[in-house]
């Protein structure tokens, strides 16, 4: 059985040996189930909204292959511009994204942060990936992925 975030919580502040808690505990801990759980909800998102993912990997301006691999649950941990680039592509609400970015373990998007109000606010308003880079250029700040090929940079 796996074991709660308070029950974890509670173990360490009782001083439970750490190595004790993590063989304790292996099935609550995954190495990397991020990816499977990013690929379930991304394709459980794409069956929700009826998407092709050939229209998103058009609008998120990631790579062919590199998409395919993320939504097969190949691709180990892709960045978070990498998920916000295809929530983007998949023209979620920011509350949508939101949720994403918790399965992926990366932080929401935190309107105090410029960078992130930018890409909250495409969300919000259903921008292309285009417009926000060249916002978030015109801000100094850094864009979403780029992609050269087929690979993503």
């Amino acid at each position: 059985m796996k074991e709660s975030t308070k029950g974890l919580t509670i173990q360490s502040k009782k001083n439970v040996p750490l190595e004790t808690v993590i063989s304790n505990n292996s099935k609550t801990f995954a190495e990397s189930k991020y990816s499977t759980q990013l690929s379930c909800a991304l394709n459980k998102i794409v069956n929700a909204k009826n998407l092709r993912i050939c229209d998103i990997i058009r609008d998120s301006s990631l790579s062919t292959q590199y998409t395919y691999e993320i939504f097969r649950g190949d691709k180990k941990n892709p960045s978070r511009d990498v998920v916000l680039s295809l929530c983007i592509g998949m023209h979620l609400i920011p509350e949508e994204a939101d949720r994403l970015m918790l399965v992926t373990g990366y932080a929401q998007l935190y309107n105090k942060n410029l960078r992130d109000f930018i890409i909250f606010d495409g969300l919000e308003h259903d921008r292309s990936i285009s417009q926000i880079n060249s916002t978030l250029f015109e801000h100094g700040l850094q864009p979403l992925s780029k992609v050269k090929g087929d690979y993503v940079k």
